[in-house]
């Protein structure tokens, strides 16, 4: 159990994150779980659990050996006191033998007026295979205002967790400690990670390389926690973030979540890309989602639908064996806070699983006013194969004006992947290359440094590095380098460090077909419920669904038993089934009425949703029965009331500009007045009328006194 941010500010919202796992030799059948909250909070998401008072429950249809699940709660303080914590605990019981939980994990959190240190840990790549490697990513940010005060001898400690272990010189953007010389840092150690002074507004990222052991248990959890401080006077109690990964025995779907640029400018934009890709021998069917940092604005979600602050692709497959593929999200930062932390997290859900998700990656990007080295990275080739030759294509610019300063020991480093064969580095251009083995090359766990040395105002530098993937690779795995850039300004100030990302795909790119949302409103006096076929819209509660182009999707309108459908608007129109094709998104309006309307309400709304496409205004309504009701009182008939309502909406400034096309308006007279869509010789009479010069007004009124018309409303009672 896990709870961020730590220490909590009052009033201030509080995720909890629980992670079990089942590390015994028979699948786990019929189990609750429950989350028994503190007091003095308010549940703002409850993670698809049940409440229950205090209690959050879910109940686990099926744990299989070996294999992990996650769950998140949302809550916000309601005490507004930093005088007191909040105590939670978590548990499962399996309902069998001793009555009571089987597993039980406690946390307390506490308060504090603020947290000027912000720390984040996210985790590359989870769950895990025995032997894999992956990292832990710390983002350390001063948050203080540009005239605030630095942080000095900022510190990060933690210890190594059980089932894993690391060597402290692979470890990037801190000064490590704590371990031992020859082996390493293993179970036991208290690892301390010195990041030294932050400005205020100032963040360091710190790349740690991990291995889980070769002979971990499936099933088994591996938390880590870390603390962050400096000094302060009085001291201050340290930020806490905590991650939990589990060790499973097969891992089939993949994801890889990046971000650039990173750092990003307060108010800038930021695109995140997520590559996902398949290792079983059997095509996959499943979902993507997208968690997003507070205050952004989604500018492209490609394909996505938005629900607060997830994104979510319903239908990612079927991904064949050995294939990916990847989404772009753009979004631009709201608040506009100098050294604030955008932390993000994206999962695959595979279908044919009893888990809520298959496989998620998370990172954190700070954000930074004045960033004076930019740099990107890309791969000559994408996606790759096995033994493929490519090359990083990485671009490093002094953004500086001509008049601004030179950046003095620009230098970039990087983690060789354990996905690429050894090379030599005398073959990567535009940088010289320190950190490899004076014999064997460059090889997995190098961390290799580029030099490029002072870089002018606005000049840039091209980098090229010469690889080759390994002959022994699966298709459908992913794997990502870490670029880390730094430099120093002419005063020796070291700039702030930046990070460029590229996750790279072995195989294939699966034929993805673009998806567009379908989007449907109900509105009226009446109420009803819409449903499609293919599945996916239930309105009422799911009102929107994204299907793949040119699909043909079929809407229905079920009113409710005290109401009736009026018709249909947007994309559709009439009061039949509705049936879109999704070339584009789409969005569809029900209207529906009540039933015990008397019958001018009913056809003057059907004219509205007809011809207007929306609902009558209060004061419109009442104007046109009105009008009805005087001819009505007097005994004189009410057609004209109708026809002089038609040519209004038909010649009204609203309908002109929407430009409707012959066959577009002839439909709109049928649906009107006929209430059916028009048959195909009466429509290709009336096409000829009107390209032979007939106006429009003269077409409508031949519908108008049509006995056709004249009939149907006689059996409405006009």
């Amino acid at each position: 159990l896990s709870a961020t941010p730590t220490p909590l500010m009052p009033g201030e919202e509080l995720t909890y994150t629980l992670t079990f796992s089942n590390s015994g030799t028979q699948a786990l059948n019929d189990a609750d779980l429950t989350l028994r909250l503190p007091t003095g909070v308010t549940v703002l998401n409850n993670g698809g659990g049940t409440l229950l008072g205090n209690n959050i429950i879910w109940s686990i249809d099926q744990l299989n050996s070996g294999t992990s699940d996650r769950r998140q709660v949302q809550v916000q303080d309601s005490i507004n006191d930093v005088s007191h914590v909040l105590y939670a605990q978590a548990e499962i019981d399996d309902k069998v033998g001793v009555a009571g939980p089987d597993v039980r994990a406690s946390l307390l959190t506490p308060f504090r007026n603020n947290r000027p240190l912000e720390l984040a840990l996210t985790v590359s790549d989870d769950p895990l295979v025995r032997g894999q490697g992956f990292f832990y990513h710390l983002t350390v940010a001063n948050t203080n205002p540009t005239s605030g005060a630095p942080m000095e001898n900022v510190r990060i400690w933690g210890m190594v967790p059980q089932l894993a272990a690391f060597g402290p010189g692979r470890i990037t953007g801190a000064s490590a400690s704590g371990c031992d010389r020859y082996d390493g840092c293993y179970y036991g150690h208290i690892l301390t990670l010195s990041v030294g002074t932050l400005l205020p507004g100032e963040s360091r990222e710190i790349q740690i390389p991990v291995w889980t052991k070769n002979d971990a248990s499936f099933g088994h959890l591996v938390p880590i926690r870390f603390f962050g401080s400096y000094d302060a006077d009085p001291l201050i109690e340290p930020v806490i973030v905590a991650d939990t990964i589990a060790i499973e025995q097969f891992k089939t779907l993949d994801i890889n979540l990046s971000a650039n640029p990173a750092p990003i400018m307060p108010s800038g934009q930021l695109i995140y890309e997520l590559l996902y890709g398949n290792t079983d021998f059997a095509a996959a069917n499943g979902s993507l989602e997208l968690t997003l940092p507070d205050q952004v604005q989604v500018l492209d979600s490609d394909g996505g639908i938005q629900t607060g602050n997830i994104i979510v692709w319903d239908n990612i497959g079927p991904l064949g064996s050995g294939r990916g593929s990847r989404r772009q999200v753009v979004v631009e930062d709201t608040r506009g806070l100098e050294g604030r932390l955008l932390q993000a997290e994206a999962r695959l859900v595979n279908d044919a699983s009893f888990k809520s998700w298959a496989a998620r990656s998370a990172l954190s990007v700070s954000a930074r006013t004045v960033v004076p080295l930019s740099m990107t990275a890309a791969l000559s080739k994408d996606p790759l194969a096995q033994g493929d030759d490519f090359r990083y294509e990485l671009m490093v610019t002094n953004t500086n004006p001509i008049s601004g300063a030179s950046l003095e020991n620009v230098r970039i480093q990087w983690m060789v992947p354990n996905e690429l064969k050894a090379f030599g580095p005398g073959s990567i251009t535009g940088a010289s290359a320190s950190g490899c083995d004076r014999y064997d090359g460059c090889y997995y766990g190098h961390i290799v440094t580029l030099t490029i040395g002072t870089l002018d105002p606005g000049e840039s530098r091209e980098v090229y590095i010469p690889v080759t993937v390994k002959d022994d690779l699966i298709p459908g795995i992913l794997f990502e380098t870490h670029f880390i850039g730094n430099a120093n300004f002419p005063n020796g100030v070291n700039i702030q460090q930046l990070t460029a990302t590229v996750g790279a795909l072995i195989g294939e790119y699966a034929v993805t077909v673009p998806t567009h949302a379908l989007t449907v409103t109900t509105t009226g006096t009446g109420t009803g419920t819409v449903s499609s076929n293919p599945a996916g819209i239930n309105c009422g509660s799911d009102c929107s669904q994204s299907y793949p182009e040119g699909a043909s999707v079929t809407l229905t309108a079920n009113p409710d038993s005290n109401s009736t459908f009026a018709g249909w608007s947007g994309a559709c129109s009439g009061s039949g089934t509705c049936v879109v094709t999704m070339d584009a998104a789409k969005n569809v309006t029900a209207t529906f009425a009540l039933e015990n309307s008397d019958p001018a309400t009913t056809l003057i709304t059907h004219y509205y949703v007809s011809i207007l496409e929306r609902e009558p205004e209060e004061e419109g309504l009442a104007f046109w029965k009105d009008q009805i009701a005087e001819k009505q009182a007097n005994g004189e008939d009410v057609k004209p009331v109708f026809r002089a309502m038609a040519a209004f909406f038909f010649f009204s400034e609203e309908y002109i500009g929407r430009n409707t096309t012959n066959i577009q308006f002839l439909t709109n007279l049928y649906l009107t007045f006929f209430q059916r869509e028009p048959d195909d010789e009466g429509l290709e009479f009336w096409l000829v009328q009107l390209v032979g010069g007939m106006s429009r007004n003269q077409a409508m009124q031949g519908f108008l006194f049509s006995p056709e018309f004249t009939s149907f409303m006689e059996e409405l009672g006009f």
